[in-house]
């Protein structure tokens, strides 16, 4: 079941990265993690400081 579910998200990042031209950056991240958590990163945060993110105050 496990190898499943693997296959299939498989598929999906495949379908995913064939949709986007060269210059695209794609990023995947897991929101849970297997290990000891050693420090915090915010990436909303960074991507702001960035100036690569903008929150919308509505809605």
């Amino acid at each position: 079941e496990i190898i499943n579910f693997y296959q299939k998200m498989d598929k999906i990042i495949s379908e995913l990265l064939n949709s986007v031209d060269d210059s695209s950056t794609v990023v995947i991240m897991s929101d849970h993690g297997a290990g000891a958590l050693h420090y915090f990163f915010n990436i909303n945060q960074w991507l702001i400081e960035k100036g690569l993110l903008k929150i919308k105050r509505k809605g």
